[in-house]
């Protein structure tokens, strides 16, 4: 799996209030690794700047991660023994995920895919008898809040309104934008809310409307599969993201976490490369 990290989901530079990041020294290099090999937290320049591991979150982190994973292989069970009728998983997923967690704060936004289960469960925002109402279509907007039954398994979302129809406050609560179905449409959707974070940012009649927005001060998350990164969609939100900042040639927009890609310019040149301003 690759979550990808470009400009657009980490949508301005000046990621005010954000732990360990230093706004003059802002370069694309400097990005988060989430190393599906370790729980420390790196926060842009690659360096640990702290360590917040104690014996108890390591165990919770374990158990939600070996959670995730038992759901996975329950769900597929139920799938080929027919009392599902189709299910996707996130299993392979679990520790990305549970990192990625712990950088996303309230008012941030997630636009991802299908294999997000154990990311929903980190934030609060899922729970393993919502999965399995949505594994089963469940109607009962009670029992399944994303979707109640009308969206396939795996298509996540949090409620932007209240049971009146009212706005909720946005900027106080976990975001995941209802996912889709076609594979890599998360990403131009992932590009608009890191648009509209940086028009709350730099429009100051937009500064009041506090419960969409700590006037621009979030982040929009974006995670996708290797293989939706052939998708037309990618590449578009990734040559917009390039246009944006003047780039040309090798300068890659995309930034991998998780493993290592053999596309783009080594580290070396990265480091000469210049930020978008606004994303």
């Amino acid at each position: 799996m690759a979550l990808y990290t470009s400009w657009a989901c980490l949508h301005h530079t000046e990621m005010r209030g954000r732990t360990g990041y230093d706004p003059a020294h802002a370069l694309p290099s400097q990005r988060t690794y989430l190393y599906h090999h370790a729980h420390y937290r790196y926060i842009h320049s690659g360096r640990i700047d702290h360590l917040e591991r104690t014996e108890e979150e390591i165990l919770r982190d374990f158990k939600l991660v070996s959670l995730s994973r038992e759901v996975s292989l329950l769900g597929r069970k139920e799938v080929l023994t027919g009392k599902a009728k189709f299910g996707i998983f996130g299993d392979g997923k679990e520790l990305a995920q549970v990192c990625m967690a712990k950088q996303f704060r309230p008012g941030d936004w997630r636009s991802g895919y299908y294999r997000d289960q154990t990311f929903m469960f980190a934030i609060g925002e899922l729970t393993v008898q919502q999965w399995f109402a949505q594994l089963y279509a469940h109607a009962d907007v009670n029992a399944e809040p994303a979707s109640a039954g009308r969206q396939m398994n795996g298509h996540f979302a949090t409620r932007s309104l209240d049971a009146n129809g009212e706005w909720k406050n946005l900027a106080e609560q976990y975001n995941s934008s209802p996912d889709i179905s076609p594979t890599g449409g998360q990403m131009p959707r992932l590009l608009g809310l890191a648009l509209a974070s940086k028009m709350f940012r730099q429009n100051k009649a937009l500064h009041g409307y506090t419960h969409f927005s700590d006037k621009g001060n979030e982040v929009a998350f974006g995670t996708i599969g290797d293989a939706s990164t052939s998708e037309g969609p990618f590449w578009e939100t990734d040559q917009r993201c390039r246009c944006a900042s003047g780039a040309h040639g090798h300068e890659r927009v995309g930034r991998w976490m998780g493993h290592q890609r053999e596309q783009g310019p080594p580290d070396h040149q990265r480091q000469h490369q210049q930020a978008v301003p606004g994303f």
